[in-house]
């Protein structure tokens, strides 16, 4: 080992203070999400409504003639209603849960970037450098890319723990052959991360094709084989108790748009940028704990990509890939630790080795942070914010009858009713088209007091209505108010 230079030191030292800063940000930002009412996140309100409605005996997936849809498996709105019903708050209550499984999920991704650097000692930047940076990369990237899905009333995050539990698992063992016993503890971990939310796949999918490519024929034979009879059980149990009408709608047709999947995918990676260094990183890497996870990152990518063009789906397909780019910054950090302080690596490459570390590490971050301000600001600013609570004033105001909320998380805290699902019309119009035909209806009778739409609604593409019924409202209403929290339509015919 050499001794380096301070400046050099310093440098590298620099990524571990930057994302400390913002990752401590992002964690006070989700403080201020948990104890307030705002709107964060346009799934929040229907997330609310159907964590009622399990907790009140209604009907969780009620046919589409009732315009709303339900495309959850139910555990997340049971959990969060609970909860819900002790705070008095089920948005409240899902943000909780949900800002509690980020903090988890950084601590297992720690974790699993320990399982491959071990616990290197005597770094220049301290002890364990590899495993903890994974942990508070990950919190500090997610805090700058996904903002508005921190500490959100959404499932995935707990999800996403589960199954990062059950992956960790699977690494610490990729050295060996595990007993059937392992494996059905795995199964059993991803089994309740898919009854909070269906489709986080990639983690089950990049460990089997690992077996696969690893000739573990026996270990595969029981991953499949649990697997199989952990879904055929919850299967039966599901449709014991909720029919049919449960997997008509978790398998309703959706319309898949290729150039939406292709630009949201492309506009993903640019925000990323460098950071998707660390998986060619990982592929020069030998082990066979390495070689999971970039099997994972490779899987998740393009799981990502695939799933974009699906209608309603957001960035959130990338969070996965978001996992493993957290990991992959640990085990870089590790090794540049180790390279630049071995006796044999000459001094000009101890000086590019940390210029490039710096490069990945901060340039996609920081370019990036300008757009995530807003949202880290209004987390703050909501503990005070009058606006919110006038925009909440004014739908009470409204006459009776069914108001409509694009953000039903207004509607929500208002205590507004919901009536028809803004968020999912496009993919219930496109699953049974003579329902557009009932809506357009009733936008041109004027029977919706109050019509609240975000600055997307225009959108032809990424928005969230049908040509029909965006026609239908620029020719019956007329928009009375505009806020920060939303453009609101009254109903021009009397």
């Amino acid at each position: 080992m050499v001794k380096l230079p301070k400046i050099l030191s310093a440098l590298a030292a620099l990524p571990v203070a930057v994302y400390g800063a913002v990752a401590l940000v992002a964690v006070a930002a989700m403080a201020c999400k948990v104890g307030t009412r705002f709107s964060f996140n346009v799934n929040e309100g229907w997330n609310a409504y159907w964590a009622a409605a399990a907790w009140s005996g209604a009907d969780l997936y009620p046919p589409l003639t009732g315009l709303k849809l339900d495309n959850y498996l139910p555990l997340w709105f049971y959990l969060t209603g609970a909860l819900g019903a002790v705070v008095g708050d089920n948005v409240r209550a899902g943000r909780a849960i949900a800002a509690a499984a980020l903090l988890l999920d950084a601590a297992v991704i720690a974790l699993i970037a320990r399982e491959i650097v071990g616990r290197q000692k005597g770094s220049y930047l301290g002890s364990n450098l590899g495993w903890w940076f994974a942990g508070v990369a990950f919190l500090a990237l997610f805090g700058i890319f996904h903002q508005d899905y921190a500490a959100a009333d959404d499932p995935q995050i707990l999800a996403s723990l589960f199954m990062l539990v059950a992956f960790w698992r699977v690494v610490r063992t990729a050295d060996s052959a595990p007993s059937p016993t392992f494996w059905a503890g795995v199964v059993v971990l991803m089994l309740a991360a898919g009854l909070i939310k269906h489709n986080i796949v990639a983690a089950p999918l990049s460990i089997a094709l690992f077996l696969l490519l690893s000739g573990r024929s026996c270990s595969l034979f029981w991953f499949i084989g649990l697997s199989a009879v952990a879904v055929a059980i919850a299967g039966v149990g599901l449709y014991a108790a909720y029919g049919k009408s449960m997997f008509a709608l978790l398998l309703v047709a959706r319309p898949y748009n290729a150039g939406v999947a292709w630009s949201q995918s492309m506009t993903q990676f640019a925000q990323y940028g460098l950071l998707l260094a660390v998986i060619p990183f990982l592929a020069f890497r030998t082990d066979a704990k390495t070689r999971l996870v970039l099997i994972y990152a490779v899987v998740s990518l393009a799981l990502g990509v695939a799933m974009s063009g699906v209608d309603g789906v957001d960035v959130n397909v990338f969070f996965d890939l978001l996992f493993c780019i957290a990991i992959g910054l640990g085990v870089m950090g590790a090794r540049l630790a180790q390279y630049v302080h071995e006796a044999d690596t000459p001094r000009g490459l101890r000086w590019a080795a940390v210029a490039a570390w710096l490069a990945i590490a901060l340039v996609s971050p920081l370019l990036a942070i300008g757009s995530a301000r807003e949202g880290i600001t209004d987390a703050f600013a909501a503990v005070t914010d009058d606006a919110y609570a006038a925009d909440l004033r004014y739908i009470r105001s409204m006459p009776p009858g069914p108001v409509i909320c694009r953000d039903p998380t207004l509607c929500y805290f208002a205590g507004a009713p919901f009536n028809l699902d803004l968020n999912n019309i496009r993919s219930i119009a496109f699953a049974v088209p003579p329902l557009e035909d009932a809506v357009v209806a009733r936008i041109e009778r004027c029977e919706f007091p109050l019509i609240e739409l975000n600055d997307d609604w225009t959108d032809p593409v990424n928005g969230p209505l049908t040509d029909r019924i965006r026609a239908a409202i620029k020719a019956h209403y007329e928009q009375v108010r505009e806020s920060k929290y939303g453009l609101y339509w009254r109903p021009r015919c009397k």
